[in-house]
Parts: C-alpha cells; structure tokens; sequence
C-alpha cells in the first residue's frame, strides 16, 4: 500500500541541527520497506509547535492524503505527538483522514484495531497535549522571573552585547545610536538617518529600523518584557513586565522625551473618509476600500479573485443621502431637510452612523415582535 511520512521538530535548534528529523524519517523509511509498504511522499516541519496546526507540510500533507485518486492507505509517524500535541486538532484530522480510508500508524507506538486500542490512543494524546501545556506554562513562569530581573531573554539590541543575561554597552555601535537619536533631533527623516549612518559608520539600517530604535526604551537603561501578543499588537500596558535601570543607558531620559515629541508631531493623523467601514461589495461581501484618486475618492472591492465593484464617493454620497432625506420627509411629513446641502464631513459621517444604529435597533425590534 501507498504510506505518506510525516516528521516535525518543535526549535529551531533542533531544526538546524537536523538529528531529531533525520532520526525519524530514517526509521520510518525502514519500517515501511519491511513491511513491504510504498513511499509515496515525506513531509517535514521544522521548529513548529505540535498544538500548532498552522504547518504548511503538515496542511499539505493532509491536503494530499485526502485529494480524489491520491490512493493513500496511510500516514506514519514516529510518535503519536509528532502528528499532533492538541487532542482536539488530532481527533479532527483523524476524522478527515479515516473518512477518505486513511489512518494515521505510529511506528513506535503500535495500537490494536480495537476499543481498547482507541483508548490507549486517546489516552497517550491527552498526556502529549498534557506535556506541551505544562511545558509551555513552565517555560513562560521562567521567563516572568528573568524579566523581573531585567535580563536580556533574546537578541541583544544595537549597541549592546549581551553577557548571561546582562547588557553590556558596544562602544562603536552606542555611537551609532547616539547618532541616530542626535538625527531625530536635528529633524531627519528616517530615510535621511539611515543614510547618513551608512555614510559615515558603513551601517546599513532600513528606516523602519530607525524609527524603532527612536521608541526603544532599553536605550533609557530600561527592559520591557511581554509587551506584544503572538499576534503583533499590544497588550495592555497593566501585562507589562518593565524592569527600570536594568543596565547602562546610552541616551538620556531628556533626550528620549525630546524624540518622543518630535515623532508625536510627525505622526499622519489617520484619515477617515466618509463610508470608511460602512460599505459591502455585492459579489464578495467584503468591505470596500476608500482611496484617493486625483481629487475624487474612490470605493473598490480589493479582494482577489472577486469581479469586485467600483464607484465614487460622490455618486453614492448623492445616493444615500437622498435616500436618507426621504426617510426623513415619510417619518416627519410636515418637515423638509435636505441632507445633501451639509458641507462637513465629520457631520456627514455622523448622521450616516446613527442612521446606520437607527435601522439596526429598528430590525431589532421588528424581530422580537415577530419571535413574540
């Protein structure tokens, strides 16, 4: 029969090193030649989490097992956690993979066809699922009591060297902070920064890099740990764990406050157009997208693969606002109140959005009325 090979490695330690996959694709290449078993693919994660079933191979293999005239009989593994440490995500692989007649052999753990075999199954996902939760709420107790101390937990910022856990300051590179920072006063542009610290210290900088370098506290001396979700945004500044005076300053609290103001005042103020968030395309149902175009700002749909939808600004502002000042002349008949002549946007915007909770709340009712 047709057998597709699974391996997965959890750091990217291990990853690079390349003994824990070796090891596993190697036995499971030797096991399916004894049992006289064809290799019809091998797929590989390196450094991803088991609970994670975010794994480009793994998705594909999947995707390749349960495609029509695949002829996949099974899928092996060396460990039963290799395929999956989250109970819930095994269970509904599984389920996806038996339905197509593939099932899912550990070559080191063999179970029984059987009930009894299923709960010894079930019974050895739950502690693999068990021994990652623990692990991971172990390793993050660590961390919390390393970032109380201040000590660096992940690459050295610029202008620092990092010695067991203590920043110490690189002489050549503080300069080249320094230098950035004495930029940002002078009023550069990140781009006008970054290319003078190549002219003059061969340092090449993206502008982003510069701009986060300007926000960085760890140049007050100061360590924040746990400041972004996994996601990227911020969490509340109440889950921080700052650690103040922690190591060397290379910029003074005076300084730093002086940038913070500059950036504060360079910072676009978000422009919101008037159906900014408040349109549909009616093909996809996305939300349209507002741009400018010359003088006009136009909607489209920018999802890809959607025939979409494209219309001005204007043309519907005419629209909805004649709609709008119609269902205020039937709900008010003695009272005439053109919508169209209002100039400010800000206003504008505001009546579409409590029009908008009007109609909502209105639905609302006609709902309850009709359940009741």
């Amino acid at each position: 029969m047709n057998v597709l090979l699974y391996a997965r490695v959890s750091t990217e330690s291990q990853a690079q090193l390349g003994h824990s996959l070796e090891a596993q694709i190697n036995t499971m290449r030797e096991y399916a030649s004894q049992m006289s078993w064809v290799v019809a693919g091998e797929y590989i994660d390196r450094g991803l989490s088991g609970r994670s079933n975010e794994r480009a191979a793994f998705l594909a293999m999947i995707n390749f097992a349960t495609s029509p005239h695949a002829n996949i009989s099974a899928i092996l593994v060396h460990k039963l956690d290799r395929f999956s440490r989250s109970r819930e995500d095994a269970i509904f692989y599984k389920a996806l993979l038996k339905k197509k007649g593939v099932s899912v052999i550990s070559i080191t753990e063999p179970l029984e066809a059987s009930p009894a075999g299923l709960l010894v199954e079930g019974i050895l996902e739950t502690i693999a699922e068990f021994y990652s939760q623990n692990l991971a709420e172990e390793v993050k107790k660590g961390q919390l009591q390393v970032a109380k101390k201040g000590l660096n937990q992940s690459e050295a910022p610029l202008g620092y060297r990092s010695e067991n856990g203590v920043l110490i300051v690189n002489a050549y590179e503080a300069e080249i902070i320094r230098s950035i920072f004495h930029g940002c006063l002078q009023n550069y542009s990140y781009r006008q920064i970054a290319h003078s610290i190549e002219t003059k210290y061969q340092k090449r900088l993206h502008p982003a890099t510069i701009a986060y370098i300007l926000k960085n506290q760890a140049y007050l001396g100061h360590r924040i740990w746990n400041r972004r979700r996994k996601d990227g945004s911020i969490r509340p500044e109440s889950e921080w764990i700052i650690a103040l005076n922690s190591h060397e300053p290379l910029i003074s609290q005076a300084t730093f406050t002086k940038v913070e103001k500059i950036l504060q005042a360079k910072k676009p103020h978000p422009k919101t157009h008037l159906f900014s968030g408040l349109c549909q395309c009616n093909y996809c149902k996305s939300t349209l997208t507002c741009y400018t175009q010359g003088e006009n700002v136009k909607l489209i749909c920018r999802k890809k693969g959607c025939p979409g939808v494209s219309i001005l600004e204007s043309k519907l502002e005419k629209f909805v606002f004649e709609s709008l000042a119609m269902l205020y002349h039937h709900a008010y008949p003695y009272e005439s109140y053109n919508l169209c002549e209002l100039e400010n946007k800000d206003l504008k915007r505001l009546i579409l959005l409590t029009a908008i909770q009007i109609i909502n709340l209105d639905q609302k009712q006609v709902e309850i009325v009709y359940l009741n």
